[in-house]
């Protein structure tokens, strides 16, 4: 279960690099389960840029 006291955990989603919704649209439209969808695609987003990044030869 998510700690929704947390400011990281609300704010994530708008601090996002782009930006997968505003801080507006938190405060008015946005589910929780909206805002833990947003947080999916987040990590998601994270996942994809580790995968991309180049292999660090060994040795």
């Amino acid at each position: 279960m998510p700690n929704l006291n947390s400011r990281f955990y609300i704010l994530r989603p708008v601090m996002a690099d782009p930006p997968l919704c505003r801080l507006a649209d938190l405060k008015t439209v946005l589910t929780l389960n909206d805002l833990a969808d947003l947080h999916e695609i987040c990590n998601l987003r994270e996942l994809i840029r580790e995968k991309s990044k180049p292999e660090k030869p060994s040795g």
